[in-house]
């Protein structure tokens, strides 16, 4: 192609040069800058020809990765021009608090209804150690109100806790999948928070995800269509309910740590994947309807007890109240040094093995971790083996301070071989970690200072 037909098909070039890839049609340009990564980058193509310049602003997509910045976000995201945007993607650093709550009123009535929105605040290092913070210095941040995404079929949060608080109308008519985490929400005293959560107002959603987020003492879940809940790290959680007939995952971790009173209700007849990791006992704790549950994973449990620890009372106290378990994770915790046990610790007391043998009678699977090799532990595997008939699968991980030697091992294999049909598995944890909590589904940024 001449200059000359350049001109004919009205691509004029400011640099004077061929230009074929401006002849192309306009949605097959766009699919070509989505494909660069990020906004600003698709931005920067303007400076191919005058053409291109109007491209960039009709993409039904923003992409701002780490380490975006808010002079970069905030005038990015208000020179969209697309008709809906399918889906938003920013990372954020050091946003403003009211820069933050004016992207998402912008954002929230312009998405598809197949939206997706992945939004992050991250804090810089800088900005962490700023002498002010903590001290008590610092003036109070105003309280910002949540737009309804009506539209949004998926909405992930995380905003450097951020005041917030929920819509107060509105229903997330689409809305399948939501994840906040690092939240303040200012409600405590205000009543009931998880009305905006329950049918009436997230009629499709299926997945929840609340972590670390503050602001919080009561919640009433009430929904139709949830399938998989996840409640961490929510300090100062006094009362909860749930009731979730289609449930079928629950993860719950620290809410209900240092609180004197507190109450928990789940009515959830279908769920079949139970997480705890938080306080139990049979007066605060209500579980109905759990007939179909298959795996229950609890945390460190300690091996040698002190007599002041409940921990393993609370456990033992968890896992009566179901008839039957069919996969069982365990952590166990053990001191770094080889301690003698204290007075009144728990391995003198003889427990009801009767008791136990009707809750794990039928335990199919079940996987240990941090194992010691102390022959403690070898005959709690040979009595798990021997209450359990059905135990097809055993997964052992070694601690890392264990010995790992063939003889530990050939012991193991020694117990399983008595039992016809069931398979050991043996890992060597090597990292010295003797387990991590399941991390946001957030990616991680160098500017994760903490619990992700």
């Amino acid at each position: 192609m001449g200059d000359g037909e350049v001109e004919r098909a009205g691509m004029e070039t400011d640099g004077g040069g061929e230009d074929r890839i401006s002849a192309l049609p306009d949605d097959l340009l766009c699919s070509i800058l989505l494909r660069l990564g990020s906004t600003p980058a698709a931005g920067q193509t303007s400076l191919l020809s005058r053409r291109w310049r109007r491209l960039p602003s009709k993409l039904p997509r923003l992409l701002f990765p780490f380490p975006s910045t808010p002079p970069c976000v905030g005038p990015g995201i208000a020179a969209n021009t697309a008709p809906v945007l399918r889906h938003v993607d920013v990372v954020c650093c050091d946003s403003p608090a009211g820069a933050t709550a004016t992207w998402l009123h912008l954002l929230a009535p312009r998405l598809a209804h197949d939206g997706v929105v992945y939004f992050r605040n991250t804090m810089s290092r800088r900005r962490l150690m700023a002498p002010h913070r903590g001290l008590g210095l610092a003036s109070p941040s105003p309280t910002f109100e949540l737009p309804c995404f009506a539209t949004a079929a998926k909405l992930w949060l995380r905003l450097e806790f951020l005041n917030l608080e929920l819509p107060r109308s509105g229903v997330f008519a689409h809305l399948t999948e939501m994840f906040l985490e690092h939240v303040d929400f200012n409600h405590r005293g205000r009543g009931d928070f998880g009305h905006t959560f329950s049918t009436p107002r997230c009629p499709l959603l299926r997945r929840l995800r609340i972590a670390m987020c503050t602001g919080i003492d009561t919640m009433g879940i009430y929904s139709d269509s949830l399938h998989h809940f996840e409640l961490e790290f929510v300090p100062g959680l006094m009362e909860l309910t749930l009731m979730a007939p289609g449930l079928r995952t629950l993860e719950l971790l620290s809410c209900f740590y240092y609180i004197q009173e507190w109450n928990c209700s789940i009515h959830a007849p279908d769920l079949e994947s139970l997480r705890w990791g938080d306080r139990f006992n049979i007066g605060s704790v209500r579980f109905v309807g759990f007939a179909r549950l298959q795996q229950l994973a609890a945390f460190t449990i300690p091996v040698f007890g002190r007599p002041d620890n409940t921990i393993i009372q609370e456990f033992a106290l968890l896992l009566g109240r179901f008839s039957a378990v069919y996969r069982l994770d365990l952590l166990l915790s053990y001191e770094r040094a080889n301690s003698p046990c204290h007075s009144n610790c728990e391995c003198d007391e003889h427990p009801d093995w009767n008791e136990w043998e009707a809750i794990v009678h039928g335990l199919e699977e079940a996987e240990i971790r941090s194992f010691r090799g102390t022959e403690h532990d070898f005959n709690f595997v040979a009595l798990l083996f021997l209450v359990s008939p059905a135990l097809k699968k055993m997964t052992i991980t070694l601690d890392c301070m264990a010995d790992a030697s063939e003889e530990s091992c050939q012991k193991l294999r020694e117990i399983v071989a008595g039992h016809p049909g069931a398979c050991l598995e043996i890992h060597q944890n090597t990292s010295g970690v003797f387990y991590e909590f399941r991390q946001s589904n957030f990616t991680k940024t160098p500017d994760d200072h903490y619990y992700g």
